[in-house]
């Protein structure tokens, strides 16, 4: 974890030490990238055994559907793709967004992928963060005559996890990001969140709008929008 004050909290640990087979606390320092390097520093060798690694952050909100679907589309690939992710985009070249990217032992075990995640620098901006963790990166594993493919939705100039959130849930993608229900920066129209929502078995609604008024945003578009739908009692 990169929060620091998870290191005070000895009760929260308790709740997912049985999850976890390491827990390592540090400064927020490098972002996700940061930490990821730090986890894979520290663990390197042991990684190495295994036949694929996944570097995941919690910038999504879920999962909507549990991860058979996404666990079996990797097991099915992993054999002939190199690296994988949730989805991809072709701005400003083709790239895994980075939040979901599993990484085969060919790959993981390369040298020059030891080198670039021992090596990580630190950048203050988000933008160059994706544009050299993410973008470079994956067009440097591509130059090296690695394969890398997205198990969800088509590779285009948007944001897939933004403009496309009702067509991925359609196909059993398991996230909605954080910042469209959050923030939304770009503007997509999310009027029919709260039906889409209403087509799960799990009452999905009221967790979405607990978890929205626990982070401040009880009077946003999204909130309003969930509240009007939640039933009523009489």
């Amino acid at each position: 974890s990169s929060s620091e004050s998870l290191a005070k909290s000895p009760k929260e640990v308790a709740k997912i030490k049985p999850y976890c087979k390491q827990i390592l606390i540090r400064k927020n320092s490098g972002y996700d990238f940061g930490c990821w390097s730090h986890a894979i520093r520290k663990n390197y060798s042991q990684l190495c055994d295994y036949e694929g690694v996944l570097l995941a952050n919690d910038s999504n909100w879920g999962p909507l559907h549990d991860f058979s679907d996404t666990f079996s589309k990797i097991n099915n690939f992993l054999a002939d793709v190199d690296f994988l992710g949730l989805t991809s985009s072709t701005t400003p070249s083709w790239h895994l967004q980075s939040f979901f990217v599993m990484y085969s032992r060919r790959v993981f075990t390369q040298p020059y992928f030891r080198q670039h995640w021992f090596n990580i620098g630190i950048y203050q901006s988000k933008f160059d963060i994706i544009m050299n963790y993410e973008v470079a990166w994956c067009t440097r594993l591509r130059r090296l005559g690695f394969c890398g493919m997205s198990l969800y939705g088509e590779s285009t100039a948007s944001n897939p996890t933004h403009e496309d959130w009702k067509e991925l849930l359609k196909s059993n993608y398991p996230y909605l990001k954080k910042e469209l229900i959050r923030d939304n920066p770009l503007k997509i129209d999310l009027i029919e969140l709260p039906n889409v929502l209403s087509l799960y078995e799990e009452n999905w609604k009221s967790w979405l709008l607990d978890y929205l008024q626990r982070y401040g945003y009880q009077k946003s578009f999204v909130s309003e929008s969930l509240r009007s739908k939640l039933p009523t009692s009489e």
